[in-house]
């Protein structure tokens, strides 16, 4: 299961989902959440793995980071 959430200040909404993915049967979740949002997300959930995307000025998700990149694989 593939989360794309979070933000500065917004990032417990993305983890409590990426969680949720877990406990509902998925074998993996990983949350993709913008650089600056990263430790916060990595720090709820131990299981929840995390991935850094490209951010805007205000710390949400660039678009930039909708590309094709290696966390697409």
């Amino acid at each position: 299961m593939l989360v794309l959430g979070g933000a500065v200040g917004k990032a417990g909404s993305a983890a409590m989902a990426g969680m949720a993915a877990l406990r509902a049967g998925a074998g993996l979740s990983t949350v993709g959440t913008p650089k600056s949002a990263l430790e916060t997300v990595a720090g709820f959930h131990p299981e929840v793995m995390t991935e850094p995307l490209e951010e805007t000025e205000a710390g949400t998700i660039s678009k930039r980071s909708l590309g094709y990149g290696t966390w697409m694989l």
